[in-house]
This record gives C-alpha cells, structure tokens and sequence, in this order.
C-alpha cells in the first residue's frame, strides 16, 4: 500500500515541484520515471536498514546464526512487499506499454524472489 501511494501520489506532486521537466515528459516516460523514484526510495529503505542492522543491532552481530533477527525479518518483509506488489500491481501493469510488462512485472520479482 506504502509503494502504490507512493507511485500514484507522492512522487507525482513531488517531481511536478522539483523538476522543471517532468510536466513535459509523456505518459509513458511519466509511468518509468514514477516506477524508478519509487524503487529508489524502496532501495534506500532497504539499503539503510540493512546498514543499522550491519553496524548497530547486537543481537544479530553477536550470533549470525541464532541472533533475534527481528530487523532483518522487517528488512526482508519490506523488500518482499516492494516485489509482490509493486512491479507485479495491477494498477502498475496498466500504465507500461505492452512490450515491457511481462519482463518488468514477472521476470524480476521471480528471480529475487
């Protein structure tokens, strides 16, 4: 739900205040240009987690193997969420051309997943 607002919404009015160009771009540009901010943050999000958890949750840097991994099943929850709903969405699928949603929404979830 997070990625979906974050699609059709937020980064919208963000990038028709913050870049003089995105109002010229057509729809499809739009769909990619939306789709690549929102894998961004999704990156970031998962990236920067992933970065406390390596330097400042003991539990799991004390033991690898038997640690309570809570953060990272979150980090692993919020990536999983990104690839089951974001790319593969419906409302997502939608807006790209025919050529590229079969290898956009199926074949990169798939293989990460």
């Amino acid at each position: 739900l997070i990625f979906q607002i974050l699609f059709h919404i937020i980064t919208p009015c963000l990038s028709t205040l913050l870049s003089w160009g995105y109002k010229n771009l057509s729809q499809e540009q739009r769909t990619e240009w939306d789709s690549r901010c929102v894998s961004t943050i999704h990156a970031l999000v998962v990236g920067g987690l992933a970065l406390y958890i390596l330097w400042f949750d003991d539990p799991v840097n004390r033991d690898h193997i038997w640690g309570d991994p809570k953060l990272v099943k979150v980090n692993i929850a919020i990536a999983s969420g990104y690839l089951i709903n974001g790319p593969g969405s419906p409302s997502l699928l939608c807006k790209f051309p025919p050529d590229c949603r079969a290898v956009h929404a199926l074949c990169k979830p798939a293989v990460v997943l």
